[in-house]
């Protein structure tokens, strides 16, 4: 596969016979002992795939069944494939065992027979369902903690957030009530200007530059995402940050010696992967807390909008699964204002985790 564009056959343009097709000589066993990350990820959606056919038509389909199953629906819909991974795994005949509405239900069933038919049309695009009420993703609802304190105090360079004190002594940071909290599920700048900076990421939600106190990723599942913040961390070591590109990571599952293992494909992730589709620029916020010499030195700066261009599935040092996405800047914004926060501002931050 070329770009995410159809995969080419021996067949040419004629309609594939998926079943014909997928009649691999090589063993799974086999092909597992030398298959990349992405290659293992498919394996994995094949045996649950199998799994969850034969506990349903044995006990019927349980609701844990079918989220599971709606999950790796949505994880092949928009799956990058590589090589011969498509025929070689024999997906699409795993696909063919959840496509029966009297068992899976019109949803599941749908989706299944979708899938095989853009699969049959020789279409290996990612492509996202679309058929499914939308979903806010929100990937944190926990305040924001931050410097340790011994009485509440209001953050004076900020209006809009309140400051408490938590029984273990340290300052919880929320949104004031009386104040209006502008919505962050809007694509584009909505009314940010580049260089605009938050003492706490927090604050940046009474602005509408990003929807999550805590998360990295504001969207919405069929939509795509808002804004992200790049802020380092435990994806420090995968992530790379060069100003007008970014490697931006998603959540990361066990290891390759765990059997079950695969990349998350959660409601964050898929967001990102929907971007990637629908190419509605993100919102790039970065936070000091990122290892970058792009970021600001304190607190978190809106840097403009970004393409998130494309996406593979990685594995890091401890063999952990994970996506990886490619954000690249617009042009014609203005250029990341590496002079905010200013030292006034720095000080006044200062003075607030001091009281």
């Amino acid at each position: 596969m070329e770009g995410g564009k159809a995969i080419k056959t021996e067949l040419g343009d004629e309609v594939i016979d998926l079943d014909r097709i997928q009649s691999s000589k090589r063993s799974i066993p086999e092909l597992w002992e030398t298959a990349t990350p992405a290659v293992k990820d498919l394996i994995h959606c094949r045996y649950r795939l199998q799994r969850v056919s034969k506990s349903a038509a044995q006990d019927g389909l349980s609701p844990k069944d079918a989220l599971e199953t709606k999950s790796i629906l949505d994880k092949l819909s928009t799956f990058p494939f590589e090589g011969n991974s498509f025929n070689d795994t024999k997906i699409a005949a795993a696909v063919k065992l959840v496509t029966k509405p009297e068992v899976f239900g019109d949803i599941i069933a749908r989706r299944a027979t979708s899938l095989r038919g853009k699969w049959k049309s020789g279409d290996f695009s990612p492509e996202p369902f679309l058929d499914d009420e939308d979903q806010p993703i929100d990937s944190s609802d926990d305040e924001e903690y931050e410097t340790s304190g011994t009485e509440a105090e209001r953050a004076p360079c900020c209006r809009g957030p309140e400051n408490t004190t938590s029984s273990q002594g340290e300052r919880i940071y929320t949104l004031d009530p009386r104040y209006t909290k502008k919505p962050a599920d809007v694509f584009g700048h909505n009314g940010l200007r580049v260089g605009d900076w938050w003492p706490f990421q927090t604050f940046a939600l009474k602005d509408g530059a990003h929807g999550s106190k805590m998360g990295g990723i504001y969207g919405r599942t069929n939509l795509g995402a808002f804004s992200v913040v790049v802020s380092g961390g435990i994806y420090e070591e995968n992530d790379f940050d060069n100003g007008d590109r970014i490697l931006y990571s998603g959540s990361k599952g066990g290891s390759e010696e765990d059997a079950t293992s695969e990349a998350p494909y959660t409601n964050a992730t898929r967001s990102l992967v929907v971007s990637t589709k629908h190419n509605k620029p993100v919102r790039v916020l970065r936070s000091s807390r990122n290892n970058s010499r792009w970021s600001p030195s304190a607190g978190i700066r809106y840097d403009g909008l970004y393409n998130v261009e494309s996406y593979t599935i990685k594995t890091d040092g401890e063999r952990k699964k994970f996506y990886q996405f490619v954000l690249v800047r617009l042009q014609d914004q203005s250029p990341i204002d590496r002079t905010r926060p200013t030292a006034v501002e720095v000080a006044a931050l200062d003075r607030i985790k001091n009281m």
